[in-house]
C-alpha cells in the first residue's frame, strides 16, 4: 500500500499537544532521519519509543526500515507535510504532524488502522474495541510533548515550556 493511501485513513484516535517552542526547531528534531544509529539527532522519535541502543535506520529517504527495535518498524518522513509516522505490526501507525502555533507549535498524534481490508475488521476485536485507545494517545502525547520540550532545550531552543 502507498504512503499516500495511508494518509488518508480515518484515525481511529487523535490528541494535539501545544509547546512554547519555535516548530523549526521541533520539526527539526522530530523530522531528522537519515541512515545510520539513531541518536539523538537522527532519528530521535524512534529513540524516544524505543531507546536509542543498538538501532538503526535502512532504506531513504523518505521511508525506513528500523533495525534491532523489538518488531518490525518502519518510519515515513514526509518533510513538505511537516509529517513523520511509525508503522508496526500489521495494523499500527502513528502519525505526528507538526504545526506552527500562536504558543510556538502544535504536534498532533494520530494512531491509524492500516490493515488491510480483510483483516480491518479485526483490529477492534485484537484490542479490546479500543476501550484505552484515546486515554492510551493523549498520555503518550503529553509524554511526547514534555520530551520534546526537554530536547528542544537541550538543542539550544530557550523557549521550551509546554502549553
Amino acid at each position: 500500500m502507498s504512503v499516500s493511501r495511508q494518509h488518508h485513513r480515518t484515525p481511529l484516535a487523535e490528541v494535539t499537544v501545544e509547546l512554547d517552542a519555535s516548530a523549526d526547531a521541533v520539526r527539526r528534531l522530530l523530522l531528522s532521519v537519515a541512515l545510520g544509529q539513531v541518536t539523538s539527532a537522527n532519528g530521535w522519535l524512534v529513540g524516544h519509543r524505543f531507546g536509542f541502543e543498538g538501532l538503526s535506520l535502512e532504506g531513504g529517504p523518505v521511508r525506513f526500515a528500523v533495525r534491532g527495535a523489538p518488531s518490525t518498524i518502519r518510519v515515513d518522513v514526509d518533510d513538505e507535510r511537516s509529517m513523520i509516522a511509525m508503522e508496526g505490526g500489521w495494523w499500527y501507525r502513528g502519525e505526528y504532524w507538526v504545526q506552527a502555533s500562536r504558543r510556538g507549535t502544535r504536534i498532533t498524534h494520530r494512531v491509524v488502522n492500516i490493515a488491510g481490508a480483510g483483516t480491518r475488521w479485526l483490529v477492534p476485536l485484537a484490542n479490546r474495541g479500543f476501550a484505552q485507545l484515546s486515554n492510551e494517545t493523549k498520555t503518550h502525547a503529553d509524554a511526547l510533548a514534555h520530551a520534546v520540550s526537554a530536547a528542544v532545550e537541550d538543542l539550544g531552543d530557550p523557549s521550551h515550556r509546554i502549553c
